[in-house]
């Protein structure tokens, strides 16, 4: 046949670690401590590592990690949303604590 390639079509090349962020808005349900729970449209696997950023009341942005400690499906408007509740490092350290979320 002559059709048939005699080189590949593709050369796999080293691998290199690489970050990949996913933004996502989510509603903060609660707060206490670092303990935090939000409603999110989608549910992160207990592997995966977060970031929550938060606009501070001085303006600036505040990113810290957080770990999953638990997920729980809810309907919310008819719409299927996950509650997750976080453990964020620093979440009640300044100038984070500054903020009045829950009004």
């Amino acid at each position: 046949m002559t059709d048939r390639r005699r080189a590949p079509r593709y050369s796999l090349a080293r691998t290199a670690p690489a970050t990949l962020g996913l933004l996502q808005d989510v509603s903060i349900q609660s707060a206490n401590g670092n303990e935090v729970t939000v409603l999110s449209p989608t549910m992160p696997a207990r592997c995966d590592r977060l970031v929550v950023q938060i606009m501070c009341a001085t303006g600036e942005v505040a990113s810290l990690p957080a770990r999953v400690l638990s997920t729980a499906p809810v309907v919310e408007g008819g719409v299927m949303q996950f509650l997750v509740a976080l453990h964020v490092d620093g979440f009640t350290e300044p100038p984070v604590n500054s903020l009045h979320l829950l009004g």
